[in-house]
């Protein structure tokens, strides 16, 4: 590059950067999406009018060509600049080197291919995303007509005789780009540019459009459908709120980024303007506009593919849930019959999840206009309850409810659920929006309900796990061995029950703040009156929703043989008929908060939560548990049957109330093995079990200062969360401790590495040669060079004098981190707190625990001791954030 061509390109990058500023600060006052797009994209190919003269003359037979998105005449501030160098000479000019040099000393991204005109068309002969790029090609610099001979070509010897399959073959990436995403907008970090909703479906539209000689630009396209001004402006305010969130993203990050992640969310809300209202964040707020946006050009790509005869295929992800085809065809209603008798509608959706049919598109589209209209025309009518609870009652419905709330209808007749419209939940425990869950448990009901017949197949069950279709049937399929589906079946008008009950489970999150599970059921009680619900029904769907969080609670953060635990369950449940559709709730919701959360190994405690609620209903004394016999009856030795009594004797009480007899024998064999080590200081036994998704870990040793707090400092700083903690303390200061643990990273069982170390540091751990700190400092400075987004929890630590006895129960919510479980057993240590058992729960990146404690007595913590606690973790766990 000469002197005069270095000192004309740093004039023209400083041109280029006052322009671009100049166009930031027009995003940053408001101006919409395509504007600022289409502006950038002028300013870039300004840019490059200008310096292409600098490095080619006008004997050079070349063309600068803008492809891909640029070509289309869309570009984000962050976005790559695509370019086709076409040259009709043998060998490419000498000015191309400095040429791209020069566009990289810009700054740019650049990507580029420098071909002649018949390797442009045998890259798109062999590539469909070339043959896209060529498409959307334009004239920046160069000779004349290079362009437009290189697209006749292209359109004609590469794009024509394989015109189906290209077109089909857009379809498809479209198809699956909204599988992978779940076929959601409700994403709780989706992705602006490939997800359901996102650019990638307008651009979709677009490419099947030119490539049947259509528009090419979105203007153009919008133009071409004739739309009423309705639709036109709710569709191009989808876009444009589209492109400012990529423009925001990439100006936040410094570069191409096009997922809306929880952070981003939160910095785009507040520039952006949003004020909390209506007890809802900024960021909610923000993110239901953007939810909404998402959604019109989601619908409105799947209504424009259907029209052009693109049904979605059987099997596969379906971009409106009203297209979905099943055992029949896609049916059109008369839309005039639709208007004057509104009602007509229940009975027409009845019909179609009887029968598995669809809608044709343009029915779909009338309702899609209409929906909400036509939805509050429905709850008018006087029959209108009794005909909804007749479509909740119909086996597969969850289809037709999902179609109902897409198309507006479902919240015309219930008004109550449109307030959880779009409505995010600021918490990566949440995959989805309140309604988008909602929804979701209706399948998973869908799926409970068909496993008793997939399990008479064989398809479900300990030996096939997740052997139904994937997904969310996949995980309720691995977990229903795990529980007595049989016995909590529902009947018909039960299922019904159920189903409204999920529609207003989380209702209580659309307004006001606290406690969301009582409103919802005040919002129900209004709501099933208005439904013509009799009271019996309407008692327990109001119980369903008040109480829909209480069976998973006690089963993960309380003691499932607790006797006052089970004593309160009993009387508020009152019945097995409702303990059973109460788990079923659980489940449901456990299933569609996100791919993570529904485990076998959490089943399994609500099985035996469930089982015990049920044998204290029917009077069984469960603190009787006659271990005793079972070693007399069990197939060992006399002398080990001998020892393993002599054991159990020596056990406290909570040890005898819930041990199995299998695990008398083994627990007697590590007593020993620590007994033949314990002269040396600091002496401990440990064994490990792995089971199918977690491990079980015991230890064995004499009480110390801070033995809880070490244990858990030193798996934490392996990378092992703890799920379940029990603490058996001997009347001789001897420890039996118990952890059921999972690795960190993929939440199954500990890794033979981790497995291995664990073992080997234990003894150093205990008698002090190895610094716990100092290993737990270690792994938070790994921990926080990973590439992990942190969202702040408000810390609640506070008593729940119901749940025990015996005990002091102390909750903790607060930010998961490294080594919490460590601080707090170290803090409890401090005060003379004994911890006698500990829950672990991780939500997303909330920890939510609960410790049973005792005094150094043994007795419950007195008023001013609880106090005094409570007031340091919370100190503590403050300080930490």
């Amino acid at each position: 590059m000469s002197d005069a061509s270095s000192t004309s390109v740093r004039d023209i990058r400083a041109r280029f950067e006052e322009d671009r500023a100049h166009l930031v600060a027009r995003h940053h006052r408001g101006d919409g999406g395509g504007v600022i797009i289409r502006a950038f994209c002028r300013l870039v190919d300004a840019t490059l009018s200008t310096i292409c003269p600098l490095f080619f003359d006008e004997s050079d037979e070349i063309a600068v060509i803008a492809t891909g998105g640029y070509g289309r005449g869309e570009l984000a501030f962050g976005s790559d600049v695509d370019l086709s160098l076409v040259h009709l000479s043998s060998t490419p000019p000498e000015g191309i080197k400095r040429f791209i040099q020069s566009l990289w000393d810009l700054g740019w991204e650049i990507g580029h291919q420098v071909v002649t005109p018949d390797q442009a068309v045998t890259l798109a002969t062999g590539d469909r995303e070339t043959l896209t790029a060529h498409l959307e090609m334009r004239t920046i610099w160069g000779r004349d007509g290079i362009v437009e001979g290189l697209d006749e070509t292209i359109r004609r010897d590469v794009l024509r005789p394989r015109l189906d399959d290209y077109l089909s073959g857009k379809v498809n990436e479209l198809r699956s780009r909204h599988a992978l995403a779940g076929d959601t907008v409700y994403l709780s970090e989706p992705d602006v540019k490939r997800g359901p909703g996102g650019l990638r479906d307008m651009h979709t539209l677009l490419w099947l459009s030119n490539a049947s000689g259509g528009p090419k630009d979105w203007r153009s396209y919008l133009a071409d459908q004739q739309l009423e001004a309705v639709e036109y402006s709710r569709i191009q305010g989808g876009y444009d709120l589209t492109w400012r969130v990529r423009n925001s993203l990439h100006l936040q990050k410094g570069r191409a980024w096009d997922r809306l992640d929880h952070q981003s969310q939160s910095d785009i809300a507040l520039r952006e303007g949003y004020t909390a209202g209506d007890g809802r964040l900024p960021v909610e707020l923000f993110m239901r506009d953007y939810y909404r946006a998402s959604w019109e050009i989601y619908a409105f790509t799947a209504l424009q593919l259907a029209r052009a005869g693109w049904e979605p295929r059987s099997g596969s992800a379906t971009s409106l849930t009203v297209l979905k085809p099943g055992n029949g065809d896609a049916t059109e209603w008369p839309t005039d019959e639709l208007m004057t008798r509104p009602l007509s509608l229940i009975d027409r959706f009845i019909t179609l999840t009887r029968t598995g049919s669809g809608l044709g598109p343009a029915t779909a589209a009338f309702l899609y206009r209409q929906g909400e209209r036509l939805g509050g025309a429905i709850r008018q009518a006087e029959e209108h309850g009794r005909l909804f609870m007749a479509l909740l009652e119909e086996p597969g419905v969850a289809w037709a409810l999902h179609a109902m709330h897409q198309l507006g209808i479902l919240g015309g007749i219930l008004p109550e659920f449109n307030r959880l419209t779009a409505l995010v939940q600021f918490d990566p425990y949440h995959q989805y929006t309140v309604d988008e869950h909602s929804l979701r448990m209706l399948d998973a009901l869908e799926m409970l309900l068909e496993v008793p017949d997939k399990m008479a197949d064989g398809i479900a069950n300990k030996e096939s796990g997740t052997a139904l279709i994937g997904g969310m049937a996949g995980r309720v399929a691995a977990v229903v061995p795990e529980i007595p589906i049989g016995q909590w079946y529902p009947t018909r008008r039960e299922a019904a029950i159920l189903r409204l009950v999920f529609l207003y489970h989380d209702i209580g999150k659309g307004t006001g703040t606290g406690n969301h599970s009582e409103r919802g059921a005040r919002t129900l009680r209004n709501a099933g009156r208005r439904l013509g619900l009799e009271e019996a029904e309407l008692e327990l769907a109001v119980f369903l929703v008040r109480h829909h969080l209480l069976l998973n609670t006690a089963a993960q953060r309380r003691d499932i043989r607790d006797e006052a635990l089970l004593k309160r369950m009993c009387r508020l449940i009152r019945s097995p008929e409702r303990l059973h559709l109460l788990a079923i709730v659980t489940i449901a919701d456990l299933a569609a908060l996100n791919p993570t959360v529904l485990t076998p190994w959490k089943c399994r405690l609500l099985a035996d939560l469930v089982e015990n609620i049920q044998r204290m209903m029917a009077g069984e004394d469960l603190r009787l548990i006659a271990v005793r016999d079972g070693l007399e009856q069990a197939d060992i030795g006399p002398d080990e049957r001998e020892q393993a009594l002599r054991f159990l004797e020596s056990m406290p009480p909570e040890y005898r109330r819930d041990v199995e007899v299998k695990t008398v024998s083994s627990d007697g064999r590590l007593l020993d093995r620590f007994i033949e080590s314990a002269d040396a200081q600091g002496a401990c036994v440990i064994d490990i079990r792995h089971g199918r998704e977690n491990s079980g870990v015991t230890i064995v040793a004499n009480d110390q200062e801070r033995l809880v707090s070490h244990i858990c400092g030193l798996l934490a700083a392996h990378d092992v969360t703890i799920l379940h903690a029990r603490i058996i303390t001997r009347l001789d200061g001897l420890i039996f401790d118990r952890f059921t643990v999972a690795d960190a990273a993929s939440g199954l069982r500990m890794t033979d590495e981790q497995e291995r170390s664990i073992v080997e540091k234990l003894p150093g751990v205990l008698d002090g040669s190895i610094d716990v700190e100092r290993l737990l400092e270690d792994h938070r400075v790994r921990w926080s060079l990973r590439d992990r987004q942190i969202m702040d929890h408000p810390v609640q630590v506070h008593l729940d004098p119901t749940a025990s006895d015996q005990y002091t129960v102390i909750d903790i919510r607060a930010r998961d981190q490294v080594g919490l479980l460590h601080d707090v057993a170290a803090i409890m240590a401090d005060f003379g707190v004994s911890i006698h058992q500990a829950f672990i729960t991780t939500e997303g990146e909330r920890a939510v625990d609960a410790f049973y404690v005792t005094d150094p007595l043994g007795a419950p913590l007195d008023a001013g001791s609880s106090t005094i606690v409570i007031s340091a973790l919370r100190d503590a766990l403050m300080s930490d954030r």
